[in-house]
């Protein structure tokens, strides 16, 4: 599970590079009060010295402040970004699926894990994702998305006494951790998830045995059901201290280089630029299916089969940000009280909807113990998704 879960990690933070650079942000914020109390050689009136003092530094915030969302307002919101969260938010509700396995004689009860991720011509090479990079900076937005889930159990039963051939399943899992608890430098990560399910099967064509002791055809089976699957992620972004500079006129009597020059005063604004973002995704899922599996000498199952998930819900993806503006002098003997200032930053984009319909095809390979399944479950969508899974439990 961790090896899923760092992988999901992965993806998320290539993903958050569009949201970190382009979401549709509102920079707001004010600037440090300064007084200065003392500056050596200095005989003047210090409180208009302050008066300028603070128009200049007033000035350098305002420019801050107007290049910054200058920059951004020509950004799109990242609806595709939110998109692409909520299709993989989808794909991973099929955690723990039966695919391949609706023949059983009376129970079943599996425990999976399922990676998704939606991203069209996405690979993972180094050239490829400096490629991605440049398209967000193009762009300001990209269809990517990527999310996990988890069943700790999916108990299904042979319902023939209701109707030959008709089978009913039931999934819940439930999974949270804090990126710190995994690895120090996933500190500020955390991840959250919670799913539901209910699964309707019923075979319309029977197995067979083929060829006795070596091939049983598993029949085709068709299903639907409804998956509910809450995810919430939230990351925060650290990032280097940002300064600017302020530098005043020269200074009657102020000499700290001593060559018998006035000389200015220097200082620098100073602000930490790092924010949250939390990243919010409800999906509903009406999966369509249609299903057919073969059993190779009692040992390996393979199965195949295609269908269509009808998809609601939403995803919102939420940046915020409030950090401390203050000013330093260049100067350790020139004496300044500093009211800080403060940064704040709000944006991103709310009910980012899944795509409705997402056809698909299917198909897994699994392991048979006796009763004990082990199943390896790959779903690929046509709109450029594709989940992977990890299944295992007892069919009986």
């Amino acid at each position: 599970m961790s090896s899923i879960l760092r992988l999901v990690i992965t993806f998320i933070f290539l993903s958050i590079a569009a949201l970190q650079l382009h979401a549709q942000q509102v920079i707001t914020g004010n600037a440090p009060t300064v007084t200065i109390t003392a500056i050596p050689g200095y005989t003047g009136d210090l409180s208009t010295f302050n008066t300028a003092l603070q128009v200049l530094i007033d000035n350098a915030w305002d420019n801050i402040l107007t290049d910054a969302n200058a920059e951004l307002a020509n950004m799109q919101e990242p609806k595709d970004l939110a998109k692409g969260f909520s299709n993989a938010n989808a794909y991973a509700s099929r955690a723990a699926t039966m695919q391949g396995y609706q023949d059983y004689s009376y129970f079943a009860l599996m425990s999976g894990a399922m990676f998704a991720i939606q991203a069209p011509g996405f690979d993972i090479s180094r050239s490829q994702v400096e490629r991605i990079r440049e398209d967000i900076k193009e762009d300001g937005d990209m269809y990517l998305g990527v999310s996990a889930g988890l069943a700790f159990v999916n108990a299904g039963i042979n319902a023939g006494f209701i109707y030959p051939g008709l089978y009913i399943n039931f999934k819940y899992g439930s999974y949270s951790f804090d990126g710190k608890d995994i690895d120090s430098n996933l500190e500020g990560f955390t991840y959250k998830t919670v799913l539901y399910g209910i699964g309707i099967n019923q075979i319309i064509l029977w197995p067979k045995r083929l060829i006795p002791g070596m091939l049983r055809w598993r029949g085709i089976s068709i299903g639907t059901g409804f998956y509910y699957c809450k995810t919430s992620i939230g990351i925060e972004i650290l990032e280097d201290l940002i300064s600017t500079g302020v530098t005043t006129s020269e200074v009657t009597g102020y000499d700290p280089d001593e060559d018998e020059d006035d000389d200015p005063i220097t200082g620098a604004l100073a602000l930490d630029p790092s924010f949250m973002i939390d990243i919010d995704m409800t999906t509903m899922t009406i999966p369509l299916d249609l299903t057919t599996a073969f059993r190779i000498l009692s040992i390996i199952n393979f199965n195949i089969g295609g269908g269509v998930d009808f998809c609601f819900g939403s995803t919102d993806i939420k940046l915020k940000s409030r950090s401390d503006v203050i000013f330093e002098t260049g100067d350790e003997n020139v004496i300044a009280e500093v009211e800080p200032g403060n940064i704040q930053m709000s944006g991103g984009v709310e009910d980012g909807k899944p795509s409705f319909l997402n056809p698909r095809v299917t198909a897994g390979i699994g392991f048979n113990i006796s009763i004990l399944k082990i199943d390896i479950p790959v779903a690929v969508y046509l709109d450029a998704g594709v989940s992977v899974g990890l299944t295992a439990g007892i069919i009986w």
